[in-house]
């Protein structure tokens, strides 16, 4: 057993104090059943500041809370106190930053979804000697809500689509 260690160096490494604002994204781990989309409805903070060693901070991108899926109200909204974590523009973690808010709140909820027919239209007259031969848009889109919502829409219409002078 070592009962003593001197060491007469000691390594330091020194650097300036830095802070930044970043944003906090949430992210879902794991899967919502068949029909369901995980969705966010409200996050706070948005935005907190990171600081550490300049050298780190000016690495930092973002921060996350991972929510877990699999702990998601279908069609009602739960609530989840979470701590983040920093992250490098690739998505790493980052260790060595401090975060300034030691909770983040989320909440989120596992929404129906439901694709349905989407209407579109156009006004105005294109310039003279220019002819519309056609206006592309998706003839579907997925919508998500409340089932007992969802369950009353079958179709969207968009707003119409200025064509005048074009």
């Amino acid at each position: 057993t070592v009962e003593d260690i001197r060491s007469r160096k000691i390594l330091v490494y020194v650097d300036e104090l830095a802070v930044k604002t970043v944003d906090v994204e949430p992210v879902f781990e794991g899967s919502v059943s068949g029909g369901y989309e995980a969705t966010v409805v409200s996050l706070y903070p948005s935005e907190v500041e990171v600081y550490g060693a300049k050298k780190l901070i000016e690495n930092v991108d973002h921060v996350t809370v991972t929510v877990d899926a699999a702990q998601l109200s279908y069609e009602s909204i739960s609530e989840f106190v979470l701590s983040g974590q920093a992250k490098d523009p690739s998505g790493n973690n980052m260790a060595g930053i401090n975060i300034s808010e030691s909770e983040i709140t989320v909440e989120a909820a596992g929404y129906s979804t439901k694709p349905v027919t989407l209407k579109t239209g156009y006004y105005g007259e294109p310039w003279a000697g220019v002819s519309i031969n056609s206006i592309s848009a998706p003839e579907t889109i997925t919508i998500k809500g409340d089932s007992s919502v969802l369950s009353t829409v079958s179709e969207i219409y968009s707003e119409d689509i200025d064509i005048d002078g074009i």
